[in-house]
């Protein structure tokens, strides 16, 4: 039986949330943690986008994160903050990257140039799939405004809603990954999953 398929008990838990601002390292910090844990990474990218783009119902949505959420063992990584609900519900542990808003933007407008040039790894599955990036390789002001504005607007509401869950043993606010895996007392190892 590989460490992957048992169930090992972590001091964090069962039950990972990892929140915070576009490009502060959610993804390759969930990767990362979830090769180190074994704990299965559920992208929450994966389940809302579809092919060119298109978004899920939101009744279809918070249904497909009801049932990810019921299973026993995960890392849920991504914000969607309306529904936050039914994860936090569920966690054992939260964690929340407080990046740098001038390093997320590095990172958001990185990834925009990987994907201008080709690259396909950091899209959602089902975007992936399409074959089609429907030209999101333009600079979507509206998100920028996002990735500049999080902490002002969204971190407060957002650490709200996780501080006032009781189930939840352990809330991680931290700047990096690193940090988070410091917190967590885990070493992480290379994914070799998309980054």
């Amino acid at each position: 039986m590989s460490q992957h398929s048992r169930e090992i008990e972590h001091p964090y838990g069962q039950r990972i949330v990892v929140l915070g601002s576009p490009g502060s390292g959610k993804s390759v910090f969930s990767e990362k943690l979830a090769a180190t844990t074994g704990l299965p990474l559920v992208r929450l990218d994966d389940l809302y986008w579809h092919q060119n783009w298109r978004r899920t119902d939101d009744l279809e949505f918070e249904q497909l994160l009801r049932q990810t959420a019921a299973r026993p063992r995960w890392i849920l990584d991504g914000n969607y903050a309306k529904f936050l609900s039914p994860r936090l519900q569920r966690a054992d542990t939260v964690v929340f990257l407080d990046t740098p808003p001038w390093v997320c933007l590095y990172r958001v407008a990185k990834r925009g140039l990987r994907r201008y040039l080709g690259e396909r790894d950091s899209l959602p599955k089902r975007v992936q799939a399409g074959g089609d990036d429907h030209d999101r390789s333009a600079i979507d002001w509206r998100f920028v405004r996002k990735v500049v504005t999080f902490r002002k607007r969204v971190r407060g509401p957002l650490l709200q809603s996780v501080y006032g869950v009781e189930n939840i043993k352990s809330v991680i606010v931290v700047d990096d990954g690193q940090s988070a895996a410091d917190a967590l007392g885990v070493t992480l190892i290379e994914s070799e999953q998309r980054s």
